[in-house]
């Protein structure tokens, strides 16, 4: 159980299915800011394509397959 949470923290789940998971309903419920698994898997993708092509990728590509392929968008 988390106690005592500070509105600016924000909390992370790496796992992305489900998205919601217990730890970051309970961080949301408490009042913390949350950063779901899917979310954080989009950013690294982006980072590691403008990284490997030197350019960066289409906005919102990998948000919109990744959510598609979990079910969620």
């Amino acid at each position: 159980r988390l106690v005592g949470m500070n509105p600016s923290l924000v909390v992370m789940d790496t796992v992305y299915r489900p998205l919601e998971t217990p730890l970051l309903a309970a961080a949301r419920g408490l009042g913390a800011r949350t950063l779901d698994g899917a979310t954080m898997f989009v950013r690294q993708a982006q980072a590691q394509f403008a990284l490997w092509t030197g350019s960066p990728p289409e906005v919102g590509l990998y948000e919109r397959l990744v959510r598609a392929r979990l079910g969620g968008g």
